[in-house]
């Protein structure tokens, strides 16, 4: 062969050489940046579902309303609630007059919400109230005396309405889309005066009965 076919057969030897070395390359760099994006995508997706549990914990009814400002942390699944994460009953408004109604009133030990058995059989009333009347559903309003702090009263009195819509559904199978729990603490007594008898009136739960139009 002569020298110069020898020096273009190693020039295009070279070239090929080279070129497949950068396809190879490019190749490789492109692989390492799908794998990069991919791993990426993997950590978003995890940052996501670590976000989303955290929320789980903070908003334990999951209503959108974080625990710290939500007065009812109970609300049933699926209702709109208003800022403090309560159920807004959009489509209800209070029975007219005239219409059969029924009332719910209990009272509460200092510093208590468990249900006295005494006042069982008054929940048992408005439970075959509800069972025969579907279309109405009750506001469970939870207050509490003057005793102690605001913040604290406002705390058991929403243990309380939570108790009775607890009874109601596990022990009477009421739905909770008919029911909603209100605390209003200290807000809203019955008898101001600082006296036994008057802080055993305010310790109570109020039922309010909406029907739909």
């Amino acid at each position: 062969m002569h020298t110069s076919n020898f020096f273009r057969v190693l020039l295009i030897t070279s070239c090929t050489f080279i070129t497949t070395m950068k396809l190879a390359n490019a190749e490789q760099g492109t692989q390492s940046t799908i794998e990069r994006e991919i791993t990426s995508v993997k950590q978003k997706l995890s940052e996501v579902n670590l976000n989303t549990l955290e929320q789980m914990k903070l908003d334990g009814d999951n209503d959108l309303v974080l625990d710290k400002h939500d007065q009812c942390p109970n609300s049933p699944k699926g209702n709109k609630v208003d800022q403090y994460g309560c159920t807004i009953y959009t489509k209800m408004e209070p029975i007219k007059e005239g219409t059969v109604t029924i009332s719910l009133l209990v009272n509460f030990e200092n510093d208590q919400y468990t249900v006295q058995e005494e006042y069982f059989p008054k929940i048992e009333r408005v439970a075959n109230f509800l069972k025969k009347y579907p279309k109405t559903s009750l506001i469970i309003e939870g207050h509490t005396s003057s005793q102690g702090s605001s913040a604290y009263n406002k705390k058991l009195s929403q243990k309380r309405a939570n108790e009775i819509m607890r009874i109601l559904m596990n022990g009477y199978a009421i739905d909770g889309s008919r029911l909603s729990a209100i605390g209003y603490g200290e807000e809203q007594l019955l008898d101001l005066a600082d006296v036994f008898e008057a802080h055993k009136i305010n310790r109570r739960i109020e039922g309010k009965v909406l029907v739909a139009k």
